[in-house]
Protein backbone atom coordinates (compact mmCIF):
# COMPACT_ATOMS: atom_id res chain seq x y z
CA UNK A 1 0.00 0.00 0.00
CA UNK A 2 1.41 3.14 -0.83
CA UNK A 3 2.20 5.96 1.56
CA UNK A 4 -0.20 8.72 1.68
CA UNK A 5 1.53 11.90 0.53
CA UNK A 6 2.99 14.60 2.58
CA UNK A 7 1.04 18.27 3.22
CA UNK A 8 2.29 20.54 0.79
CA UNK A 9 5.08 23.19 2.00
CA UNK A 10 4.02 26.76 1.26
CA UNK A 11 6.14 29.05 -0.94
CA UNK A 12 7.33 30.89 2.02
CA UNK A 13 7.84 27.40 3.92
CA UNK A 14 10.46 26.67 1.08
CA UNK A 15 12.04 29.58 0.93
CA UNK A 16 12.63 29.55 4.74
CA UNK A 17 14.11 25.75 4.59
CA UNK A 18 16.04 26.77 1.58
CA UNK A 19 17.71 29.89 3.11
CA UNK A 20 19.01 27.77 5.85
CA UNK A 21 19.70 24.86 3.59
CA UNK A 22 22.03 27.39 1.83
CA UNK A 23 23.72 29.48 5.44
CA UNK A 24 24.23 25.99 7.12
CA UNK A 25 27.42 25.28 4.98
CA UNK A 26 26.18 21.91 4.20
CA UNK A 27 25.78 20.75 0.38
CA UNK A 28 22.18 20.72 -1.08
CA UNK A 29 21.76 17.06 -0.85
CA UNK A 30 23.69 16.77 2.61
CA UNK A 31 21.24 18.99 3.95
CA UNK A 32 18.22 17.42 2.50
CA UNK A 33 19.08 14.27 3.70
CA UNK A 34 19.32 15.69 7.22
CA UNK A 35 16.03 16.80 7.13
CA UNK A 36 14.36 13.94 5.61
CA UNK A 37 13.21 16.27 2.02
CA UNK A 38 13.89 14.98 -1.23
CA UNK A 39 16.53 16.26 -2.92
CA UNK A 40 14.77 16.63 -6.17
CA UNK A 41 11.61 18.25 -4.33
CA UNK A 42 13.77 20.82 -2.55
CA UNK A 43 15.64 21.68 -6.27
CA UNK A 44 11.94 21.94 -7.73
CA UNK A 45 10.73 24.31 -5.01
CA UNK A 46 14.29 26.51 -5.98
CA UNK A 47 13.12 26.70 -9.00
CA UNK A 48 9.36 27.83 -8.45
CA UNK A 49 10.87 30.36 -6.39
CA UNK A 50 13.12 31.88 -8.77
CA UNK A 51 10.55 31.92 -11.26
CA UNK A 52 8.87 33.91 -8.84
CA UNK A 53 11.53 36.56 -8.87
CA UNK A 54 12.78 35.44 -4.86
CA UNK A 55 16.36 35.98 -4.14
CA UNK A 56 17.86 32.40 -3.43
CA UNK A 57 21.61 32.40 -3.55
CA UNK A 58 24.04 29.71 -4.19
CA UNK A 59 24.55 26.49 -2.76
CA UNK A 60 27.64 25.68 -0.75
CA UNK A 61 29.40 23.82 -3.20
CA UNK A 62 28.87 26.41 -5.95
CA UNK A 63 29.63 29.29 -3.79
CA UNK A 64 33.57 28.34 -3.79
CA UNK A 65 33.57 28.76 -7.45
CA UNK A 66 31.87 31.81 -7.41
CA UNK A 67 33.48 35.38 -8.12
CA UNK A 68 34.02 36.81 -4.78
CA UNK A 69 33.76 40.06 -5.54
CA UNK A 70 33.18 41.67 -2.24
CA UNK A 71 36.69 40.55 -0.33
CA UNK A 72 39.58 42.46 -0.16
CA UNK A 73 41.73 38.99 -1.12
CA UNK A 74 45.28 40.18 -2.32
CA UNK A 75 47.51 38.63 -5.23
CA UNK A 76 50.79 37.45 -5.20
CA UNK A 77 52.99 40.12 -7.56
CA UNK A 78 55.58 38.79 -9.54
CA UNK A 79 58.60 40.54 -10.70
CA UNK A 80 59.25 39.99 -14.45
CA UNK A 81 62.76 41.16 -15.90
CA UNK A 82 61.99 42.46 -19.02
CA UNK A 83 65.34 42.44 -21.30
CA UNK A 84 65.54 45.26 -24.43
CA UNK A 85 65.84 43.41 -27.56
CA UNK A 86 69.12 42.57 -29.35
CA UNK A 87 67.64 43.00 -32.83
CA UNK A 88 65.24 45.95 -32.68
CA UNK A 89 66.23 47.10 -36.28
CA UNK A 90 65.59 43.47 -37.87
CA UNK A 91 61.16 44.36 -37.27
CA UNK A 92 59.61 46.28 -39.04
CA UNK A 93 57.58 49.13 -37.11
CA UNK A 94 53.69 48.26 -37.40
CA UNK A 95 51.13 50.29 -38.96
CA UNK A 96 48.69 51.67 -36.24
CA UNK A 97 45.93 49.98 -36.66
CA UNK A 98 41.87 51.34 -36.11
CA UNK A 99 39.50 48.76 -35.18
CA UNK A 100 36.74 48.21 -37.88
CA UNK A 101 34.07 50.62 -36.36
CA UNK A 102 31.69 48.16 -36.82
CA UNK A 103 33.03 45.68 -34.18
CA UNK A 104 32.17 46.23 -30.63
CA UNK A 105 34.09 44.71 -28.24
CA UNK A 106 34.05 46.60 -25.31
CA UNK A 107 31.65 43.93 -24.25
CA UNK A 108 32.67 40.91 -22.48
CA UNK A 109 29.31 38.74 -22.85
CA UNK A 110 26.20 39.40 -24.98
CA UNK A 111 23.02 37.49 -23.81
CA UNK A 112 19.97 37.63 -26.38
CA UNK A 113 16.45 37.26 -25.24
CA UNK A 114 13.64 37.13 -27.64
CA UNK A 115 13.81 40.76 -29.68
CA UNK A 116 16.38 42.12 -26.44
CA UNK A 117 20.22 42.06 -26.79
CA UNK A 118 21.98 42.89 -23.22
CA UNK A 119 25.58 43.56 -23.91
CA UNK A 120 27.81 43.42 -20.73
CA UNK A 121 31.26 44.41 -19.82
CA UNK A 122 33.88 43.17 -17.12
CA UNK A 123 32.96 46.70 -15.55
CA UNK A 124 29.31 46.34 -14.61
CA UNK A 125 27.92 46.22 -11.30
CA UNK A 126 26.87 42.68 -10.71
CA UNK A 127 23.74 43.90 -8.37
CA UNK A 128 22.33 45.75 -11.50
CA UNK A 129 22.91 43.14 -13.64
CA UNK A 130 21.10 40.73 -11.38
CA UNK A 131 17.80 42.70 -11.09
CA UNK A 132 18.13 43.65 -15.22
CA UNK A 133 17.78 39.55 -15.72
CA UNK A 134 15.03 38.83 -13.18
CA UNK A 135 13.21 41.72 -15.07
CA UNK A 136 13.55 40.49 -18.43
CA UNK A 137 12.71 37.18 -17.05
CA UNK A 138 9.54 38.21 -15.81
CA UNK A 139 8.81 39.45 -18.97
CA UNK A 140 8.71 36.72 -20.18
CA UNK A 141 5.95 34.82 -18.46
Amino acid sequence: MTQPRANRRSQDEWFQLIQECRNSGLSDRAWCEQHGILVSSFYNAVKRLRKSACDIPLSSNRRAYALDLTSSSKQEAVQIDICPDPYPEAVPPAKQMCPAPHLDNSHTIELMMDNVSLKVSNSADPFLLQQIIRMLRADQC
